[in-house]
């Protein structure tokens, strides 16, 4: 024999992981670290099931949090333009001494190294 449920329960469906994750906007991956941090979910058995309030109250954790992050976030590039423009910087750097040349010196060294003589240069192999 089936009962009818009263009408009040009609709303009451529970959620899984996907549908919530799904209805908060994040990943389920997402979803999963934050209930470790702020467990607003019911267990049945080794399911964890979402009612309207487990959302509503997840939600104002993640968007706090979304907010606190966005006010954190300082910005790389100044605020007012910088006094030196761009055409001195270039002629700045145009115009800035090549580096020398950092060649290995034929100095001998005081190391363990003997440096190899070179082979003796052979006959032209040009035909007259």
């Amino acid at each position: 024999m089936t009962r009818t449920l009263p009408a009040w329960t009609e709303g009451l469906v529970p959620i899984d992981m996907d549908g919530a994750a799904i209805l908060l906007g994040v990943s389920r991956r997402f979803l999963v670290d934050e209930i470790k941090d702020n467990p607003h979910f019911e267990r049945r058995g080794v399911k964890k099931v979402f009612y309207p309030e487990h959302i509503a109250l997840l939600r104002e954790k993640i968007s706090c949090r979304a907010s606190n992050q966005t006010n954190a976030k300082v910005s790389g590039t100044p605020l007012e333009p910088s006094t030196e423009s761009a055409y001195e910087k270039a002629l700045a750097l145009a115009t800035k001494p090549k580096p020398g040349n950092s060649a290995r010196s034929t100095k001998q060294s005081s190391g363990n190294v003997i440096p190899m003589a070179k082979p003796p240069s052979g006959p032209s192999k040009k035909q007259p």
